[in-house]
């Protein structure tokens, strides 16, 4: 579960960092290259930040696994009375993408949230 809330709720913080730089211009492409060797650098931002740049959505994961694994989570955050505020929102999040669309989505879809146009 350590994993699933690391992994999890970095979907949703490259997304919001990729809308960032998309509205402010900048390449978005260099940014994992640029990134890689400070703090910010990753596996995810290597392999899910240029996915969703491209908007490559083949699942290699589904909405609804992450929504099963974060629901697990706040359960068991619940059974020691752990905050849990970003696994949180990051299922809202998740879950609003969900209810957005009538296909079982990729977890780097979560882009489509931080869209101007919010098209699905």
């Amino acid at each position: 579960m350590i994993n699933q809330i690391l992994v999890l709720n970095n979907y949703t913080i490259l997304a919001e960092a990729l809308s960032f730089a998309e509205a402010w211009g900048i390449d978005a492409k260099k940014i994992p290259h640029a990134l890689n060797d400070g703090h910010a650098g990753s596996n995810l931002l290597t392999h899910l930040f240029p996915r969703m740049i491209n908007r490559d959505f083949n699942p290699k994961g589904y909405t609804s696994q992450i929504l099963k694994d974060l629901t697990m989570v706040l359960e068991l955050g619940n059974k020691k009375n752990i905050p849990l505020p970003m696994s949180n929102l990051t299922k809202q999040l998740f879950t609003i993408l969900s209810q957005k669309s009538k296909k079982n989505l990729d977890g780097t879809s979560i882009i489509k949230l931080f869209n101007k146009d919010n098209k699905f």
